[in-house]
């Protein structure tokens, strides 16, 4: 999958295999609960499909888009999974959602619960490998990699957070522990093809997806509220991501 003259060659959108990448790996994390923990470069491959869609009328009439090779996302070595339980997936997401919007309160309390013994900055920052005082812009689409500035910082926190992050290893759960391992693998990915997403406004999107299907189902919300949501997120933000992709704004 790091092979990018493969991919350009085959015509295939490096972006898309990033995204699918990151998508297939928040559906084993948040829904499925059964992860694959060694997603190196090795263990993940890319290949055109062998039957590609027709071009619909739409896409013949746009011209200037032009049309990429649809591709599948091959796994390999199913050595090392993890079962995630209900309870830790639900307390995985809700972190989520904190540190998406940045929630400083519920980041704490998540933090805490999944025994974070050096405190939330440290912990926060080493599941997203971002300064702590980065977190409130981890979803912006334009901050795809770190900064010169925010690197410098993360490798002095580094070097003076070694007792911390000693502490934080020895106190969290062996899944936070294949999370950490996995996410640095992902970003690994990400950064081979190019850096052509922000990983974490792609998490975040998907994040956000699955409060709003939790807010739909819950009984205490109303039904005018469910109409705002359903509005808001099934029908406004579709229509608007259809005519940015084909109009380009």
């Amino acid at each position: 999958i790091s092979d990018l003259s493969y991919i350009k060659k085959n015509n295939i959108d490096p972006k898309e295999v990033a995204k699918a990448v990151s998508n297939i790996f928040s559906q084993m994390v948040f829904v499925d609960g059964f992860v694959h923990c060694d997603p190196h470069p090795g263990n993940i491959f890319i290949r055109p499909k062998q039957k590609q869609k027709r071009k619909s009328f739409l896409h013949k009439l746009m011209w200037w888009k032009k049309t990429k090779t649809e591709f599948e996302i091959v796994l390999l070595d199913h050595g090392l999974y993890r079962t995630l339980k209900k309870q830790f997936k639900e307390d995985y997401l809700h972190f989520w959602d904190a540190l998406i919007r940045f929630d400083e309160k519920e980041i704490k309390k998540y933090s805490k619960k999944f025994g974070a013994g050096a405190g939330h900055e440290i912990f926060t920052s080493m599941l997203t490998a971002r300064p702590y005082s980065g977190v409130n812009k981890l979803t912006n689409t334009k901050n795809k990699t770190l900064s010169d500035e925010e690197k410098a910082i993360v490798k002095e926190a580094l070097r003076r957070s070694m007792k911390k992050i000693s502490v934080t290893l020895s106190t969290v759960s062996s899944e936070l522990l294949l999370l950490f391992k996995t996410n640095d693998l992902l970003r690994s990915i990400n950064s081979k093809l190019g850096s052509p997403i922000n990983e974490y406004a792609e998490i975040g999107k998907y994040v956000d997806d699955l409060m709003i299907q939790k807010k739909l189902a819950h009984p205490s919300t109303s039904s005018i509220d469910k109409i705002k949501i359903y509005f808001k997120y099934k029908v406004y933000v579709p229509v608007h991501a259809i005519y940015k992709y084909y109009f380009g704004f």
